[in-house]
């Protein structure tokens, strides 16, 4: 058993290696290719959607590693899936919802950034949104050799379109609007995915398995708010006092490459899903042998 999770939990960890020395071009290209004003207007935008996103979409993608599992027939995972896609969806129109008055209410600052990018800020956290839930989709099904080459396939070329754009154009616009596009193509992909594979349907939902989900998405998620509130507040402030060149500068300086969440990151996706069969069935013994 633990040469069997040692390699897959290998395999994840040189994905994620490889993708994120990938990851290292973006800024080293982009402080390069645009201004100090531009590249602030991409950072902003960066940091309203990876703040914003946690915060609504709860642990609704991180359930299914929990609930896919221990399902006992293909309609039970369909359940899930479908509960998980819906929610993600109504996530989405909230965020428009925020981004509508966060444009109206704030200055020129994150208030500038939004009015100037709306509508491709709603369409690229709404796709971002709902397509967040594959990486852990494959995680729930053990298909490790598939979730490496899903983040490398699509966070590498995430980094390739912003590179590109960023060399091509030299302007923040044509950036966000390569973005837009990646977050349609990989929304796409996950649909066809779910569809193929599990028939999603609302006709599947009901009030029990959506208060089961609840409580497993719900502590997950307010943990991980608290957590991004931590980890974001920084450039928030940045941002608000010093401005936006400030804050692009100080963001390149803050770049880091995060060796050890990689690493628990790549051991968690193999043994979770696991140690939620093995609970199913009751054998404890099995889930302390794992952990």
């Amino acid at each position: 058993m633990s040469r069997s999770l040692s390699h897959q939990v290998g395999i994840l960890i040189a994905g994620r290696m490889l993708t994120y020395v990938i990851m290292v071009f973006v800024p080293i290209v982009n402080v390069r290719a645009l201004s100090v004003d531009h590249y602030g207007y991409y950072r902003q935008f960066h940091l309203l959607f990876e703040t914003l996103t946690p915060i609504l979409i709860l642990g609704f993608p991180l359930s299914l590693q929990y609930y896919i599992p221990r399902a006992g027939s293909e309609r039970e995972k369909s359940v899930y899936v479908t509960q998980t896609l819906v929610f993600l969806a109504l996530s989405a129109f909230i965020a428009m919802g925020i981004y509508t008055v966060m444009g109206q209410t704030l200055g020129e600052g994150m208030g500038g950034m939004v009015r100037a990018l709306y509508w491709r800020l709603c369409a690229f956290t709404g796709l971002m949104m709902m397509s967040d839930y594959m990486e852990w989709l494959f995680a729930a099904e053990q298909q490790v050799g598939r979730q490496a080459i899903y983040h490398m396939s699509f966070t590498g070329l995430q980094a390739a379109v912003v590179i590109t754009m960023a060399a091509s154009f030299r302007d923040v616009n044509a950036m966000i609007w390569g973005l837009t596009v990646f977050s349609l193509g990989r929304f796409l992909f996950a649909l066809g995915y779910t569809i193929r594979r599990y028939r999603p349907s609302p006709k599947l939902i009901s009030l029990r398995t959506i208060r089961e989900q609840l409580s497993f998405a719900l502590p997950v998620g307010l943990f991980a708010i608290v957590l991004i509130l931590v980890n974001q507040t920084d450039k928030f402030i940045i941002n608000r006092f010093m401005g936006r060149a400030a804050f692009a500068i100080y963001v390149v300086g803050a770049f880091q490459l995060p060796v050890v969440n990689m690493i628990s990151m790549s051991v968690r996706n193999v043994i979770f899903p696991l140690m939620s069969q093995r609970q199913s069935a009751g054998d404890y013994q099995a889930i302390a042998a794992i952990w």
